[in-house]
């Protein structure tokens, strides 16, 4: 009897622990990434030189790999379960290293991790990523991200400094799988606008070093905000803000 009470007993105590251990694990996370063709617009003429981008910064609470969604209320919500798989703006540096890689005036386009010395840099700050809830069943997807484009040589002076501001059209459906996909088509879109800017004119770059043509068709360089007559600036982070 001794031996049949603790069998019973140690099967119970096996049927509670496993009923437990259901209960208090959650299910795992899934994970989501930007996903979208790149696309041109191609640059013209030959390119030159190296770009090396810098993974992008981000304001809290945009700097974490959960979903965040944003309620009427303006509370902010994150997702316990459905996550990017990196953050915003390392996910951002990522698809504009890819593109540029394929169209822009340089040559060469490298990540940060690079250990060779380049002239010319790229870095960001994500202001806004998120998946907002707009009340009756209504959603859309913003994106803010600010980009700064620099040369170091011979001295840093800013090439291009400006604001993207994005938004999605309004969705009824307020699923993960939805802003995955509209936040992926509102990068394309920075991405094609980024492009466009760079490619407007002609960067020409030898040496390491970044010259602008005599005619300075690239507006972006003869008007990026915070610079003097002269071009030079006290660096990337002028705090001038601008939108298309």
């Amino acid at each position: 009897m001794p031996m049949r009470s603790f069998a019973l007993a140690s099967l119970l105590l096996l049927s509670v622990t496993g009923c437990l251990g259901r209960l208090t694990t959650g299910q795992p996370p899934v994970y989501f990434e930007l996903s979208y063709e790149r696309t041109a617009p191609q640059c013209t003429g030959a390119r030159q030189g190296a770009l090396r981008i810098w993974p992008f910064s981000a304001s809290a609470p945009y700097d974490r790999e959960e979903m965040i969604i944003l309620k009427p209320s303006r509370k902010v919500r994150f997702s316990p379960h459905f996550r990017w798989i990196a953050s915003p703006g390392a996910m951002i540096a990522d698809k504009l290293t890819r593109d540029l890689a394929g169209s822009s005036p340089f040559a060469q386009v490298v990540a940060a991790a690079n250990a060779s010395a380049f002239g010319v840099q790229m870095s960001g700050h994500v202001h806004e990523f998120v998946w907002e809830d707009l009340g009756n069943e209504n959603h859309q997807a913003r994106l803010d991200v600010q980009i700064s484009v620099w040369s170091e040589e011979p001295e840093r002076h800013v090439l291009l400094q400006k604001h993207y501001r994005l938004a999605s059209d309004r969705f009824r459906s307020g699923s993960a799988e939805q802003f995955a996909e509209v936040m992926s088509r509102l990068v394309a879109e920075l991405s094609t606008r980024l492009r466009e800017d760079l490619c407007s004119g002609e960067l020409q770059v030898s040496s390491s070093r970044l010259q602008v043509d005599r005619s300075c068709r690239l507006l972006a360089l003869c008007r990026a905000p915070g610079m003097n007559v002269s071009g030079r600036t006290t660096g990337p982070g002028s705090s001038s803000r601008s939108s298309d």
